[in-house]
Order: C-alpha cells, then structure tokens, then sequence
C-alpha cells in the first residue's frame, strides 16, 4: 500500500509540476491579465506588507469587493518572496491537491487501487480543473479539493476535521457557503450522519448571508449587484426568480451553449453520475448559479475555471454509481473494473477533441517567446516599485506589486505610463479600448503635454507625469 500511495504522490508532484509551467510560460509570454491575476497579487502583496489592502482595480477594500479571507494562507509565500508566480505555482499545487482526497474517497468506498486511481485522474484531467490554468488565478481554486475532503471526512464519520474543512471551504468566497448548503442537504437525506449534515445546511447558510448582507456592507459594499442584470441586487434577482420561475427554465435552455455545457460535463465522466441520480441537488445550483447570470455569458461554458467544483462533484458522483451499478451484479469487481476501462476512455476521449490547456504542451508556438517581449522587459526593469502607474491590461500583473495601479483608461494622472502599441496584439490586452483608440489616447496625453515620453523601445512607451 505504501508503494501505492507514493505514486498518487508522485502524481501530484508531475501535475503541479504540469500546471505550473503552463501557466508560467504564458505569463513570461505577456498573456495574462490584469483584471484578474494582477488584482489577486496586488491584494495578497499588500496583505504581506501590513498595508491597507486597497484594491485600486476595482476601488474598493479587498473584503469589500470578495469576501475571501482564504487569501490570507498565501500570505507566508509572499515574505520568502514577493514574486506573482507564486500565485500560479500555489494555485497549481492546490489543483493536484485536489488528487488525493478524491483517491481516498474512491478507495474507501469501492476498494481497489486501480479503480480510485482511475477516478482521481479524471479529476485533475477534467477541462475546468485544467482550465485554471490559464485563466490567471482565482480564490475558488481552493472550492474542489476542499469539497472532496469535507464529503470524505463526512462518509469516514471524522467530525472534528469535517467541520475544521468547512470553515475552511466558507473562507474561500462569500457565496461559497450557498454551494455548501446544497452539497449538506444532499448529504442529510442520502447520508448517515444526519446531525453533522444538518449543522453543515445550517452554518453554511448562516454564513453566506452574514457576509453578503452584513459584513461585506461593513467594509463598503453596499450593492452587490450584477450576478444577474445590469445593476441588479442579488437579493432581487433570487425574488424575481422565485415570482417567475418559468424565466429559470428560459435562462438555463438557452442559448444551446449551456445545454452543450451539461452534456461536455456529464460526457467527461462517462455519464456515470447521472447513475447517482442524489448528486444531481448540489449539481444543479451550481449550474443554476452560472446559467442563470445574463450578464456574464463566459460563465455558461466549460472553458473557464467556473466549472471547477463541478469536477468534485462529478467525482463523488462517480464513486457512488459504480457502488451502485456493481452491487446489482454477481460479479462486482469485475464490473467495477469494467466500468473504470470506459471511464478512461471518456477522459481519453475528453483530451483529444477538447481544447484541455495541457494541449499546448504540444505546440511549437508555445514555447516560442513573442516578439517585443525583450523590449518590454527592458522598460519594467527600469520602473520603480513607488511609482503609480496605469498600462494595459496584460502588462498589468508584471507591475501589480504596487499600491496605486490602474489599467487603462483607468488612472489617467498616475506618475507613470507603461503602453505597447506594436500591431497585432490580441484585443484583450486593450481590455475596452481598441489598439487605434489606445493610440489616439496616447497622443493626446502627449499633445496636451499632461505626459512625456520618458523612454521608447520599438513601439513600447514609458511616459512620465508632466508636473
């Protein structure tokens, strides 16, 4: 067994390993971006300092815009070294984590190495685990490996470390406890432990609503809007749902991406916990809670890292209909390891005519540095950390350690002005301007003689405040 466990180990070590070059090379390629990654490194640099956590993206106290005190765990890595491919390798770390609860679970229930192990790769090989990756870093990494130890500790019967894993689950973001409270109430109907289950559903709602309508108002938030129209409280939108429930229907059968969204999740894991129709409760909120936003339509794919928990579902799912399945059987284990074989091949088949970041380990482009990259490179080197700044977005989190950073348009007036207007760059570097709209911004800041151009390099411009 010990052999055993050394190579779950050993597994994790290689995904980490994976997922951490993947997302550094796309940083060191300038592809990551400042609306998310640089918001997280600015926020958990100032923590590390002792100052005021002041976010200048969004403009606003940190527990203000997300309650996410989990973020506080990464301080430590900040104090040996205030680097932002911190984040990205913590962040990949977490994720491979997310490997042996998922084994341990498989393994208690169903008994057989191969089997579990099976299963946890099809954990960490999902797209939305994978997805991570390259979509920057975000605190709801911490959701699928803490899911999986909290169902585990629940079905092993070790209370103090199940509720010690909740508290931990409900620090990662304020609506996690939402999520929470439908895995519990799943758990108090199918479970054992009625009583932990129902502490769980009672803590876990308490919790969320205490933040959202408490707490987070406390710090400066006093509308929490847009999670589902423009402008619209969150309280709101849950009533007009309950009055118009056949506008849920509307919202979750349309458009056809999210109707593809379900099949893609359900498919990666052979359909398998459609067979553990129980784990359908915490499944559907947390489709329900991406479908049913209108505003943010990149929500509805399998594309992004919204899809992450689901992996922890799905993954309970699938321990539970391969019980279920093999104890209608003579022959259990046979069945069981029959059922392991198409699992496989569901996740075999997930890679291939899925785009999973892992692909662009084969690709020739990928590892090719962009031009302009040394150019750019030489002007961060020359920018010291006390200066404000504004720049584009995917400069951002190469200059995120600071305490005054905008992305522009945003922080005009700042003391200096980081811009790269070499063509054909991706649009989203210009986050919502257009690179013809960048230089005419530029110019004028020039012409109106607000700024000078402190230093050039092949169509990459430093610019100083003129005082």
């Amino acid at each position: 067994m010990i052999k055993k466990i050394y190579l779950i180990i050993l597994t994790i070590i290689c995904f980490s390993i994976l997922f951490s070059f993947v997302s550094i090379k796309r940083h060191e390629n300038f592809q990551s971006q400042g609306c998310d990654l640089a918001l997280y490194d600015q926020i958990i640099w100032l923590y590390s300092q002792g100052k005021r956590p002041y976010s200048t993206f969004v403009g606003r106290l940190d527990p203000a815009d997300r309650f996410r005190p989990i973020l506080l765990f990464l301080v430590p890595f900040y104090w040996l070294k205030p680097d932002v491919k911190n984040l990205l390798i913590a962040q990949s770390i977490i994720l491979a984590s997310g490997i042996l609860p998922a084994f341990l679970l498989a393994q208690k229930v169903l008994k057989k190495f191969f089997v579990s192990y099976v299963i946890s790769l099809s954990y960490i090989l999902f797209i939305g685990i994978q997805s991570f990756i390259i979509d920057d870093f975000h605190e709801i990494v911490f959701l699928p490996p803490l899911l999986l130890w909290i169902v585990y500790f629940y079905f092993i019967n070790k209370k103090k470390l199940f509720f010690l894993f909740l508290f931990l689950f409900l620090l990662v973001k304020e609506q996690a406890g939402f999520l929470l409270a439908f895995v519990s109430f799943y758990l108090l109907l199918f479970g054992r432990n009625k009583r932990s289950a129902f502490l769980s559903l009672i803590i876990s709602l308490f919790w969320s609503i205490l933040i959202i309508w408490v707490v987070m108002p406390s710090f400066g938030e006093f509308s929490y809007v847009g999670f589902v129209k423009e402008n619209e409280r969150l309280d709101k939108a849950i009533i007009n749902y309950l009055i118009e429930p056949l506008t849920i229907l509307r919202n979750v059968a349309t458009p056809v991406v999210k109707i593809k969204t379900i099949f893609i999740s359900f498919a990666a894991f052979g359909f398998f916990p459609l067979f553990y129709p129980e784990i359908l409760i915490p499944v559907t909120y947390q489709f329900l809670s991406r479908f049913l936003d209108q505003l943010h339509s990149y929500r509805w794919t399998v594309n992004y890292h919204f899809s992450g928990e689901l992996a922890s579902l799905m993954i309970i799912g699938v321990i539970f209909a391969f019980k279920r399945i093999s104890s209608l059987t003579s022959k259990p284990q046979k069945i069981i390891n029959i059922l392991s074989f198409m699992l496989l091949i569901a996740v075999i088949i997930e890679q291939l005519f899925l785009p999973v970041p892992l692909k662009n380990l084969l690709k020739k482009d990928f590892y090719k540095q962009p031009r302009g990259v040394n150019d750019i490179k030489l002007l961060l080197e020359s920018i010291p950390r006390e200066n404000s700044i504004a720049t584009q977005n995917n400069l951002a989190p190469h200059l995120s350690q600071r305490e005054k950073i905008y992305i522009l348009p945003e922080g005009i007036g700042a003391d200096l002005i980081l811009i790269d207007l070499r063509p054909n760059q991706d649009q989203w570097n210009f986050y919502t301007l257009s690179l013809r709209e960048m230089k005419v911004l530029i110019d004028n800041l020039i012409e109106e003689k607000k700024y000078y151009i402190l230093k050039e390099k092949n169509n990459c411009f430093l610019l100083r405040k003129n005082n």
